[in-house]
């Protein structure tokens, strides 16, 4: 699109914005003038849009709320919420994007329409994630999980589950890690359309396992065999899985306190199946546990 398209659309949504301005200073308890404000407005915002001048987008979408709240129109009103929402994402303004959306999301409760918020709750911990901010991502997490378990809908909660466990994990949370993996491991292994994701659910669990032993001594080692051999029992495909057998080895090379046979057991599992970058942060803070037996 050329500059000067882009200047006139935002120019007439300028316009478009005094308009509805004008009309709700001087009507604003008539409803077919209110009316007449909110199509402006909505008009400004896609124009707004197509000029690319995304923040003017969201504040224009914002003006539309309270006239919608007060016709009664809440749902309506958390729409336009996520559009301006979504235009603050565009403008690369997560404080913008997340309030706005914390916004749709209470006017969504208040209308009992629970599966969008537990969908909009799990775009907010992607917007906190994707800024940093991993305490509120994990609340944003834990909150969808619960939104979509209220609504039966066990996919996509175990999805906000590992979601909330894997940063957990990453921030050194272990024992909360491990206790959402468990949860996923569980509904997965009773789930007929989940049962696939068990093993990796079980698989990162130990890792969390091994990553929060104060040391590699015995009985840091036996607590870990002990819930690997409960996950043997809980899901009957996780023991001749590569996973188990991994951790197994892995166990082994810790016991031994043998660095060199660690760090080839998983170069040889890399090359069967890829460790992603979460697998490998973790695998590293467990090897630099392992304290190396003077064999001088």
């Amino acid at each position: 699109m050329s500059s000067s398209l882009k200047e006139a659309n935002i120019s007439q949504a300028m316009e478009l914005v005094k308009k509805g301005d004008t009309i709700m200073t001087k009507f604003i308890y008539f409803g077919d003038r209110v009316e007449d404000a909110t199509d402006a407005y909505k008009t400004a915002a896609n124009k707004f849009k197509i000029g690319k001048a995304w923040k003017e987008a969201g504040d224009t979408y914002k003006k539309v709320v309270p006239l919608l709240v007060k016709s009664g129109s809440k749902y309506e009103a958390a729409t336009v919420l996520i559009d301006a929402a979504n235009c603050y994402k565009q403008a690369n303004l997560p404080k913008e994007t997340a309030d706005t959306m914390n916004e749709a999301i209470q006017l969504f409760m208040e209308t009992g329409k629970f599966a969008t918020v537990a969908k909009y709750e799990k775009e907010m911990a992607e917007v906190y994630e994707n800024d940093g901010d991993y305490e509120k991502a994990c609340n944003h997490y834990a909150s969808a999980a619960d939104y979509f378990l209220s609504e039966d809908q066990k996919s996509s909660a175990n999805q906000c589950i590992v979601k909330l466990a894997h940063l957990q994990a990453a921030n050194e949370k272990y024992a909360e890690a491990i206790e959402n993996f468990e949860k996923a491991a569980s509904a997965a292994v009773d789930d007929r359309m989940l049962k696939w994701g068990a093993k990796e659910y079980e698989f990162k669990s130990l890792m969390c396992y091994m990553a929060k032993m104060e040391d590699t001594e015995p009985e840091d080692i036996t607590e870990v065999r002990n819930k690997l051999n409960e996950y043997k029992e809980m899901d009957v495909h996780f023991g001749d899985s590569l996973e188990c057998k991994l951790i197994e080895k892995l166990l082994d090379a810790c016991e031994e306190k043998n660095v060199k046979t660690f760090t080839i057991t998983l170069r040889d599992f890399d090359k069967i199946q890829k460790l992603d970058t979460w697998k490998t942060n973790l695998f590293l803070k467990i090897k630099d546990k392992i304290k190396e037996v003077d064999l001088t």
